[in-house]
């Protein structure tokens, strides 16, 4: 099973989560158009499984996801709308504001 980082930061409007494949935390992906550093600042804080996604989803406002595997898991899920990613140098991510209940 998949491990995911998970970055958790408040703000004034509520919880901004940075969820990301754990095996490309810390790392550059870059190609012709773009550059993109997977800052744990953001996205570094703690590991959870598949398992724990959908607690995520119900504490946060907005949710950065990054990583063919958070992606397609939150997918699986039905947490996102499948294709609603966007690739960036061959890697999935997503953005998601949600609204507060």
């Amino acid at each position: 099973m998949a491990l995911f980082s998970l970055g958790r930061h408040e703000s004034e409007n509520g919880l901004v989560i940075g969820l990301c494949d754990a095996d490309i935390l810390g790392k550059t992906i870059s190609c012709d158009e773009a550059s993109l550093f997977v800052d744990p600042r953001f996205y570094g804080g703690s590991l959870i499984s598949e398992d724990q996604l959908e607690d995520v989803f119900r504490s946060a406002y907005v949710i950065n996801i990054l990583g063919n595997n958070a992606v397609r898991a939150c997918e699986a899920k039905n947490l996102i709308k499948k294709g609603s990613a966007r690739l960036i140098c061959g890697v999935l991510h997503v953005q998601l504001l949600l609204s507060q209940p």
